[in-house]
């Protein structure tokens, strides 16, 4: 490479060594270089940037750790990888990893989310590829490795985690950052890892539930859930329990039940147990998916037991199917994130991220579809 090819890199008294590292992978990716060329020296760094010598060799460490360039003694610097974010084509290139339980034909959940996404794509001039991790990630090595050689192979600048389960995957998620990649999820945390979590607003959501409750003229709500550790749910009943107070409503703790979601028979029975102790709950929050399929059951098999003002409310939290409730509950309302808005701002937040940009993602409504499960609570309407 030749003194003539190296275009000024800023000011001398232009960024911190840091921000002198990214500007060296722009210089990277428009002069097209590839693995094994010799990188400019740092005499000839020192000279056109006006950086310090010691803002170089700082720049060019970071470079090394990150495995972009390689030192040979007595040689110089050489590309050793091209740095994820920057694209011959000038197109940044996002992965989407999409649950084994989300059917390909599957529109009205996780297909807005991916129609937001590939939106804000085209706007951004972004490249989006799709991978379907399979059933069972999260104690199978062997698929784990799997995905990961999947991963390793694309090598995207960002990797977009669709719902996620919780501390299952952060192995894996580590060795993806390790690659390069930054990562963002939907609804819940992966472990303790600091990465961009998307979901709607936990109190925009409460109040938008409850006020339909108060509405109705129900006193008292129950919730079923399904770990009441888990980031999710810890954050949803704070919010609802606040909310609740603000509205005038109850929330008692022996009106919050868990589901595991393993054994249906046993789960089943669980919901007419939880009838029988709080025949007093007339406003019913389903939080968790497979929870629904045990209400339904009790509904057609033991309908005298439950509530006549029974209202229901269906938190949709993934792309499962959602069945249809007995008559007269048939017309099942349904709350859920704003799922167009999320694709949008999951790319927003990741292309942040890979720029190392600071990004406020916007206050998240959820949608709430009031339908004729949401019955008045009889003698009680406000």
């Amino acid at each position: 490479m030749q003194n003539k090819d190296i275009q000024d890199f800023g000011e001398a008294s232009g960024p911190h060594y840091r921000d002198f590292a990214n500007e060296l992978k722009t210089y990277v990716a428009e002069r097209g270089m590839e693995v094994g060329q010799r990188f400019p020296t740092i005499r000839q760094l020192v000279k056109r940037s006006g950086h310090s010598l010691s803002t170089v060799h700082k720049a060019l460490g970071i470079l090394e750790d990150e495995g972009l360039l390689e030192a040979r003694h007595g040689s110089g610097y050489y590309i050793k990888s091209l740095p994820a974010g920057f694209r011959k084509n000038g197109r940044r290139e996002l992965l989407v990893l999409i649950p084994y339980f989300v059917k390909n034909d599957e529109y009205w959940f996780t297909g807005k989310i991916i129609e937001g996404m590939l939106f804000a794509a085209q706007d951004r001039n972004v490249t989006i590829s799709f991978e379907r991790y399979p059933e069972g990630i999260g104690r199978s090595k062997e698929k784990q490795e799997e995905l990961y050689k999947i991963i390793e192979e694309k090598k995207p600048d960002g990797v977009v985690w669709l719902h996620a389960r919780g501390n299952r995957d952060v192995a894996l998620v580590r060795r993806i950052q390790a690659l390069g990649c930054k990562v963002v999820t939907t609804i819940r945390r992966i472990g303790d890892l600091d990465i961009p979590v998307l979901r709607d607003d936990e109190y925009a959501f409460s109040s938008q539930v409850l006020s339909a409750f108060k509405f109705g003229g129900h006193r008292k709500v129950g919730l079923f859930i399904h770990d009441e550790k888990d980031d999710y749910y810890k954050a949803r009943i704070e919010a609802l329990r606040e909310t609740a107070e603000m509205f005038g409503l109850a929330i008692p703790s022996s009106a919050i039940v868990s589901f595991s979601g393993s054994e249906p028979e046993l789960e089943t029975e669980k919901v007419r147990a939880y009838f029988r102790e709080n025949s007093d709950v007339t406003g019913l929050l389903v939080l968790y998916t497979y929870a629904i399929h045990n209400l339904k059951e009790v509904m057609e098999t033991s309908p005298e037991i439950v509530p006549d003002a029974l209202a229901v409310v269906f938190n949709v939290l993934s792309g499962v199917e959602i069945p249809s409730l007995p008559a007269p509950w048939d017309g099942l309302s349904k709350v859920s994130p704003p799922l167009y808005k999320l694709g949008q701002e999951l790319v927003f937040t990741l292309l942040a991220a890979i720029d190392e940009k600071p990004y406020s993602v916007p206050r998240l409504v959820p949608n709430l579809e009031l339908g004729s499960s949401m019955r008045a609570a009889a003698g009680q309407k406000s």
